[in-house]
């Protein structure tokens, strides 16, 4: 379910790209997990908690998946967007990793 959810807002946020952003490239057979620690753990940590540079804490945050795909994409305070780096597909992969229930105890 929360793969067909994370699918779900992919697509709304596709139709809500900019025209002159280039499409996602086809999904990455990397998992969320490999993704979030190649792009997110020099800030949130491993597992979320970490802040550095004031990164939230992933523990801690009650955004939703919607709010996180926005901010993956086009970064927000110090976070730079990734909208270049990581497809769309990428970005929701990271976003349901966020949200696993092990990630919020």
């Amino acid at each position: 379910m929360r793969y067909y959810l994370a699918f779900i807002m992919a697509i709304w946020l596709a139709c809500n790209i900019a025209s002159d952003e280039t499409p996602p490239v086809a999904a990455s057979a990397t998992s969320g997990s490999e993704l979030y620690i190649r792009y997110c753990s020099a800030c949130h940590g491993t597992d979320g908690p970490a802040r550095i540079n004031g990164a939230t804490n992933l523990r801690q945050s009650s955004l939703d998946s919607v709010r996180l795909l926005k901010i993956v994409r086009e970064g927000r305070n110090k976070m730079p967007s990734f909208k270049t780096q990581l497809s769309i597909e990428e970005t929701s992969e990271i976003v349901s990793y966020i949200l696993m229930p092990s990630k919020k105890e």
